[in-house]
């Protein structure tokens, strides 16, 4: 082990393979300098600054940290990989100081093995970011920030033990003051695992004839999306090249790891010659987080009243129990019109494996607690106390994350606030229910985001 002092005068202990550092006195003066004071990687107060090789593939498969398009290892020139950490939180860190030094030796030995020189203590220390400050003892890992060099790859925002998820009507981003202002919503959404948002808008005048999807989409550059328009008609525009524009409206769901497949499914609606009646969808999407296969259910129910949204909610719950029957959406294994060489032409889509039984469903239910609709989510109330929820129905996350069942306030109805929009989780899954929490201070629509967080 040696000594290494941070820029804050504090003595930090730091184990090397072989412990080699501490046999070399000019080393461990670089290193400090590196560390504190070197001019060439500034280390501010608060931050620290790392500089190191391009570590393996498995190595960063391992910590979950960097971007899939980091360059692989080259037997000859070091790759200069420059993050600045902004923030690490809790007990991970140093789990993750341990795992480093593991995967560093094993680096070495794999160098050794296809004739690259030894490291150099220097650039083993360089691979260890040192803390500053530890706050708040929580489970998220840690958020970066964009390198101003162009060819870095950054720190993904990305906990790697917590799964965090966000709904939000954004309204086509109009918020309370009257503006239409889509950064409003991206920044509020930032930082989520899974982002389900209701109200997206398509080619429509009332939000600037722009298409909302890819605005949005753009800006969550690595997530996998998929949306699914309630409404779909002719705008009555001709494009560029001469084909009519299609106006829509619906509910696009964002993800950090890809969606494995998604169906869209038609909500039950009434026809009306009085309060208006838009088509209602329910977005139904598959995605791995760690171990565990969830189906995320983006949806928005009708405005009207609770008489046309039981209908709606009973469909919620059939597309959630009937799941398992209906399968993926390519199953089997019988050959269907086999090509002549005896291939099958689906055998590319081919889906060999199961429904995930787990579901959350996340979006606008325009409606309060104790209404029907809510009771069919999850459970009448019992005279004994508690909730009748089945094992194979959900709960409300807000109230198993500790909230008032009449608090939670989402958006108002007739200027009464209101609680509207929910995140019902898979009873299976209520012990994994860390926190629920309802931003407040977003300004990017009529409603306020809904955030949940999974543990693993």
């Amino acid at each position: 082990t040696t000594q290494v002092r941070t820029s804050q005068g504090r003595i930090i202990q730091v184990r090397t393979p072989q412990a080699r550092i501490t046999q070399d006195r000019t080393r461990h003066d670089e290193v400090t300098s590196l560390l504190n004071n070197n001019p060439t990687t500034p280390c501010p107060v608060g931050t620290v600054t790392l500089v190191t090789r391009t570590p393996t593939i498995a190595m960063w498969n391992e910590l979950s940290v960097l971007e899939n398009s980091t360059p692989p290892l080259e037997s000859g020139p070091e790759h200069e990989v420059s993050s600045r950490v902004e923030r690490i939180r809790g007990e991970k860190f140093f789990h993750l100081i341990i795992l480093l030094i593991n995967l560093f030796s094993q680096l070495r030995i794999a160098q050794l093995k296809q004739g690259v020189p030894p490291l150099s203590v220097t650039s083993i220390c360089r691979y260890i970011v040192f803390i500053e400050q530890l706050t708040n003892n929580r489970k998220k890992f840690f958020r970066s920030t964009e390198s101003s060099q162009p060819h870095i790859r950054s720190l993904k925002h990305y906990d790697i033990s917590m799964t965090k998820i966000v709904t939000y009507n954004i309204q086509f981003g109009q918020g309370r003051d009257g503006k239409i202002n889509l950064g409003r919503i991206i920044d509020s959404v930032k930082g989520a695992d899974l982002i389900a948002l209701q109200e997206v808008d398509r080619f429509w005048p009332r939000s600037g004839e722009i298409d909302q999807v890819k605005e949005i989409t753009n800006a969550f550059e690595s997530y996998d999306y998929a949306y699914g328009p309630g409404v779909d008609q002719a705008g009555g525009e001709i494009d560029h090249v001469g084909r009519p524009v299609r106006r829509q409206f619906g509910n696009l769901l964002l993800s950090r790891e890809p969606i494995v497949y998604c169906r869209h499914h038609l909500l039950p609606k009434s026809a009306s010659i009085g309060p208006l009646s838009i088509q209602r969808s329910a977005l139904e999407c598959a995605v791995n987080f760690g171990d565990t296969p969830f189906r995320f259910i983006n949806t928005h129910l009708t405005h009207i009243n609770s008489e046309t949204r039981v209908p709606q909610v009973e469909a919620l719950l059939r597309i959630h129990h009937n799941a398992a029957h209906e399968g993926v959406p390519v199953s089997g294994a019988i050959e269907v019109n086999p090509l002549k060489d005896g291939g099958n032409y689906w055998e590319e889509g081919l889906m060999d494996f199961e429904v995930p039984p787990h579901a959350v469903v996340l979006g606008d239910f325009n409606s309060v607690p104790h209404t029907p609709e809510y009771e069919h989510m999850v459970g009448s109330l019992s005279p004994y106390g508690g909730r009748v929820t089945h094992p194979q129905g959900f709960v409300d996350a807000w109230v198993y994350g500790g909230g008032d069942v009449d608090a939670g306030f989402t958006s108002d109805v007739g200027d009464v606030p209101a609680r509207l929009d929910y995140a019902f989780v898979s009873a299976t899954l209520r012990n994994r229910i860390q926190k629920c929490w309802v931003d407040e201070a977003a300004e990017g629509s009529d409603h306020q985001p809904v955030w949940v967080e999974l543990s693993d």
